[in-house]
C-alpha cells in the first residue's frame, strides 16, 4: 500500500528530530523510547522501498545503544495490528530480524567497552577532531595547535560527562580575532590540571582514545578544580 504524502512528511520530520538529538547521551528517557518506537512504526507501515528499510536500520544503529534500550523500545512500541515490534520486523521482506538483533548485540558490546573508558581510574588518550581544526585553520587562518593529551586519568564521572586529570598539556589559548598575528599569540602549558569533558563533546572512541569536538582554545573554558 502506498503511503500518503502526509505520512511520508511525518517520517521525514521524525527523522530530522531524531538526527538533531545528541548521539553520545549517556541515558535515554521514556519519551525517547516512544519517539524511536513511533519512528520505526512509521517507517515500516507500508514499507515498500530500500530507503525505508535503511531508515529502520539507521535509527537502530544510531539510537539503540544496548540491549536494555531495545527492550524499552519494544515496550514503547507495544502491539500494533496484533503484532509486536520484532514480529513487524520479521514480517517485512526488506528487513531481516536476525540482522537487526546482530546490530543490537554489537551496539551492546560497544556500549560496554565505551562505558568502561569513563570509569574512575581509567587511563585514556584525548585527541581533537583533526579535520575540524584543520578546516577552521584553512578558513580563518588560525594557528591553533592540534590537541593531543596522553596518559589522561578519569577522576570523576557524572550524568553530564567526565573529569580527567592531565599530567601535561601544551595548547593554543583563545584568540581575540582570527587575524591576530601569529607572533602575538603565546602558547600555554599546564601540568596536573583537571578538565571537564561533557559527553556531548565526545565524537567517537576507539580502543583507549576519545576524540572530542574541541579546538585547543576550548581548554580554558573546561578547566575545573581537581
Amino acid at each position: 500500500m502506498n503511503r500518503s504524502y502526509s505520512k511520508i512528511r511525518h517520517i521525514q520530520e521524525s527523522n530530522i528530530k531524531l538526527e538533531k538529538r545528541i548521539l553520545n547521551e549517556q541515558s535515554t528517557s521514556n519519551n525517547d523510547y516512544l519517539e524511536i518506537a513511533n519512528y520505526l512504526h512509521a517507517s515500516m507501515d507500508g514499507l515498500n522501498t530500500s530507503e525505508d528499510a535503511e531508515n529502520v536500520k539507521s535509527i537502530i544503529i544510531n539510537r539503540v545503544k544496548n540491549k536494555n534500550d531495545w527492550e524499552q523500545v519494544k515496550k514503547a512500541f507495544g502491539v500494533k495490528d496484533g503484532e509486536n515490534l520484532e514480529q513487524w520486523i520479521n514480517n517485512e521482506m526488506r528487513l531481516n530480524l536476525q540482522d537487526i538483533l546482530n546490530i543490537i548485540n554489537q551496539n551492546d558490546t560497544n556500549f560496554k567497552k565505551e562505558n568502561s573508558m569513563y570509569e574512575v581510574g581509567t587511563k585514556i588518550r584525548l585527541i581533537s577532531n583533526r579535520q575540524f581544526v584543520i578546516g577552521r585553520g584553512y578558513n580563518y587562518g588560525t594557528n591553533e595547535n592540534i590537541l593531543d593529551m596522553e596518559n589522561v586519568v578519569v577522576t570523576k564521572k557524572d550524568t553530564d560527562g567526565i573529569v580527567v586529570k592531565v599530567p601535561y598539556m601544551y595548547y593554543q589559548p583563545e584568540q581575540e580575532q582570527f587575524n591576530t598575528p601569529k607572533e602575538k599569540i603565546q602558547p600555554k602549558s599546564l601540568s596536573n590540571v583537571c578538565v571537564k569533558i561533557p559527553f556531548k563533546d565526545i565524537i567517537q572512541w576507539r580502543e583507549d582514545t576519545l576524540q572530542i569536538s574541541w579546538f585547543t582554545s576550548s581548554v580554558d573554558n573546561h578547566i575545573v578544580n581537581c
